[in-house]
């Protein structure tokens, strides 16, 4: 699960990272920590937006903030989604709550060495009163050896030389696959 996660680089250093060379007037970023039902930004094939976390339907009282990779093409919720609406999140690291017997420690799980990561969501178009906006969820998969006892699920992470592919190409099985057996992170956790 993700239910938190955090940005610390800054607007100019995402830019770069993500190869855009347009100035974004309308996007506005600090770093921060960000929590579900937040806006915060994302990159949708060629253009950085601003979209909202999670997901709230009429079924559900609670916000659908996250999605099994797993399963993800056969939800009817999601399956729209992750064929045409995927997106990358730009991430510094994310949060997670190891339970101990009576406590619940708040850990920031960061990848060594990188100041920014890429994490899989994706998005529906929904109406929030009289607004249509567009919410996104974040993809998650079994957690990595490294932290499966801090939590037994995580974000999935796309790796720089498959950014391209998760936005533009086709979502396969194979793909899927691809995203759920990386492992062996090189984790920071605080």
């Amino acid at each position: 699960m993700c239910g938190r996660y955090f940005l610390d680089a800054d607007f100019e250093k995402i830019l770069e990272y993500y190869n855009f060379i347009e100035e974004y007037q309308k996007t506005q970023h600090t770093a921060k920590e960000v929590f579900p039902s937040e806006n915060t930004i994302a990159i949708e094939k060629n253009k950085l937006t601003e979209m909202q976390w999670g997901m709230k339907y009429n079924f559900s009282k609670n916000l659908i903030i996250n999605a099994r990779i797993e399963t993800v093409m056969e939800k009817k919720l999601f399956k729209e989604a992750i064929n045409n609406r995927r997106i990358i999140l730009p991430a510094s690291g994310y949060y997670e709550w190891e339970k101990s017997e009576k406590l619940s420690i708040k850990r920031k799980i960061e990848l060594n060495n990188h100041s920014i990561i890429s994490l899989a969501g994706i998005y529906n178009i929904i109406r929030i009163g009289d607004e249509w906006v567009n919410a996104f969820v974040i993809l998650t998969k079994p957690a990595d050896p490294s932290i499966s006892s801090i939590h037994s699920r995580m974000p999935v992470i796309i790796p720089k030389d498959m950014e391209k592919k998760w936005l533009y190409g086709e979502v396969s099985d194979m793909t899927i696959n691809e995203l759920i057996n990386i492992s062996n992170y090189d984790f920071k956790i605080l």
